[in-house]
């Protein structure tokens, strides 16, 4: 599973579910605590319980809760956005996912993954969707050579230092690549390729292995990086 994305103040999940656990210390009566793991369970008993708790930390209730909330949602839309992939790779018919993912049409499908990326994306780089088109370089690298550059990154990935969240991304390009174009096609490509890149070069740091096995594979990197 990937890594709890990082909170406000530089807390983790864990750490905000400690420190309500700890305010009902005297507080739980009959009532257990729930597993800390049980984020849903957790707010549950942060909101319902804070009642029992001085003025001060039934606010410091409010505002956990919040984060956890916060931490829950992004948690689900990374997992929604990685099913209905899943759903596009495994060849599933339009007239099965979309009752499955509450959609009416088609297009619903590549528009959902589309708002899902967007999100996700935002997500890990802490800003909001509105602020992804900021972030875009002054001088824009024009969409075609965006699409060629990914099929170029996608063509020798087998010969990247990768793990099973960064293969993620891959899926993710791919079907960006494959769904018919729009006027966030290229800033979705760049934005998952630079993270992809990103956390293959955080992954070569932390094991000491080369992020790529070829001079090709080498060049695509560093293509990416300079975007």
């Amino acid at each position: 599973m990937r890594k709890p994305l990082p909170l406000p103040y530089g807390l983790t999940a864990k750490d905000v579910v400690e420190r309500i656990r700890a305010r009902h210390d005297d507080h739980t009566g009959l009532e257990d605590f729930p597993a800390p793991e049980h984020l849903a369970g957790v707010i549950d008993f942060a909101l319902r319980r804070r009642k029992k708790l001085r003025a001060v930390d039934a606010q410091g209730n409010v505002l956990d809760a919040l984060l956890l909330v916060r931490l829950a949602q992004e948690e689900l839309d990374r997992l929604h956005l990685w099913a209905v992939r899943a759903a596009k790779a495994d060849g599933l018919k339009p007239k099965h996912v979309m009752p499955a993912a509450g959609l009416r049409s088609r297009q619903g499908i590549d528009d959902r993954i589309e708002l899902l990326a967007r999100k996700v994306t935002a997500a890990r780089l802490h800003v909001s969707t509105e602020a992804l088109d900021d972030t875009a370089p002054t001088t824009d690298t024009p969409e075609h050579e965006l699409r060629a550059l990914a099929k170029a990154l996608l063509s020798c990935w087998e010969e990247l230092t990768t793990n099973a969240d960064i293969d993620e991304w891959a899926e993710g390009i791919e079907l960006v690549l494959r769904a018919k174009p729009t006027s966030h096609t290229g800033e979705s490509l760049r934005a998952q390729m630079k993270l992809a890149v990103e956390e293959i070069d955080d992954l070569s740091s932390r094991t000491g292995v080369s992020p790529a096995r070829s001079t090709s594979a080498a060049q695509a990197l560093n293509s990416v990086r300079m975007l």
